[in-house]
């Protein structure tokens, strides 16, 4: 019985002994490091050179082949929003002055407004007199309701009155099958224009660039009908999810205007009125699908 219990006793020490010489070895320098069950970076570039070349010899290991490139099909889209309107939300007046260096601000804050408008062609053709060639908008299924759940910023009182921004999720619904023809995010500016005279002190050409459609603020006040009148720009991003353009991807821009009550110390709330504020606007841009896609026109 001792003899076996003096055997077991040595080979716990030899098992010991080798797993203190791996963790030694494994510790030295030079030596590869243990393997990480996640590690936090995987490198899928070129590889590195084999040992003993030069990276710029002619033994060197060629370089991996570029990715394939696979460029989208572009489908135009240009829509009119008719018939718009916000209402509902929580919203609220807040004071901001972080200290007494800056002038006191207030800012109308809305949360879960609903947006609501119809999408519908825009008629006009890409042709030089805009009444020739082919239709701008060549997604003619994307038609129908479109609402919108959004969140606004807009700052009252001076300088620039009605000023801000808002961001929300969107859903198109058809306008004749109860399907959701796509879905995204959308979001933008309000009482801005871009769509303004740029002057440049140097450029290609040197000078003023673009018509001077609209200014830097655009928010009015109108005291006869005590109504404001703000435009509106924005980003539209989403996913087609039915009909011939299954799967592409919008980007699109737009632009509009809303018309809300009010007094000159700026716009009544949108969940105060039956109406809201109203709403109409453009929506332009296109719809982005694989190559090798065979739907669509």
């Amino acid at each position: 019985m001792a003899h076996r219990t003096t055997i077991r006793i040595i080979g716990l020490f030899a098992v010991a002994a080798a797993i203190l010489g791996l963790n030694a070895a494994l510790a030295r320098p030079g030596s590869a490091p243990p393997l990480e069950k996640n590690p936090p970076f995987v490198d899928v570039g070129v590889p590195d050179p084999a040992p003993g070349t030069d990276e710029g010899s002619a033994d060197a290991a060629p370089a991996a082949a570029p990715l394939p490139i696979h460029p989208p099909r572009i489908i135009g889209l240009s829509k009119n929003l008719c018939e718009g309107n916000l209402i509902n939300g929580h919203w609220m007046v807040l004071p901001c002055q972080p200290n007494p260096a800056v002038p006191p601000t207030r800012t109308l804050v809305g949360r879960q407004a609903l947006l609501r408008l119809f999408v519908r062609n825009n008629p006009e053709t890409c042709g030089p007199e805009g009444n020739t060639g082919p239709r701008c908008d060549q997604a003619a299924e994307l038609n129908g309701p479109l609402a919108a759940q959004v969140d606004f910023r807009i700052r009252l009182g001076p300088p620039c009155l009605t000023r801000g921004s808002w961001n929300g999720g969107f859903h198109l619904s058809g306008a004749m099958l109860p399907v959701i023809l796509a879905q995204g995010e959308v979001g933008g500016t309000l009482g801005v224009g871009t769509h303004r005279m740029g002057v440049c002190a140097e450029g290609t050409p040197p000078g003023p660039c673009g018509p001077a459609c609209e200014s830097c603020s655009m928010a009015h006040f109108d005291p006869n009908t005590n109504r404001w009148r703000f435009h509106v720009e924005g980003l539209l991003r989403g996913l087609v999810s039915a009909g011939p353009n299954l799967g592409g991807r919008i980007h699109a821009s737009l632009s509009g205007e809303f018309s809300a009550p009010g007094d000159a110390n700026g716009p009544v709330p949108p969940n105060v009125t039956a109406t809201g504020w109203l709403f109409c606007g453009r929506l332009d841009g296109v719809v982005e699908l694989p190559c090798e896609s065979n739907t669509g026109p």
